[in-house]
């Protein structure tokens, strides 16, 4: 899997050039065996992917709702406990 990829970004539609790459929302650190999943894979250009990082989950969903859209349409859903969201068929906690 490389970091480029041809799908514009989710939030300003910009295309190609090497300019838009892969976000992992469950982080390749935290979450290795989430890393090649394409439910994991999001679409940002370097300035959004920069910012998703910088403000956090939160913030950037409301700022670009569309990116909750996104997560909506690969499998996540919204943790009403945690507050964060998740992968529908994320491990349990034993």
């Amino acid at each position: 899997m490389t970091w480029e990829t041809t799908e514009p970004c989710i939030c300003c539609g910009i295309q190609g050039g090497g300019m838009v790459g892969i976000h992992h929302e469950a982080t390749r650190k935290a979450f290795p065996e989430h890393k090649d999943n394409p439910n994991n894979h999001f679409a940002l250009c370097q300035r959004h992917h920069t910012m998703r990082h910088a403000i956090g989950q939160s913030a950037f969903i409301r700022k670009f709702p569309q990116y909750e859209s996104a997560l909506i349409a690969k499998g996540w859903k919204l943790d009403p406990f945690r507050l964060k969201w998740v992968f529908v068929n994320e491990p349990k906690d034993a």
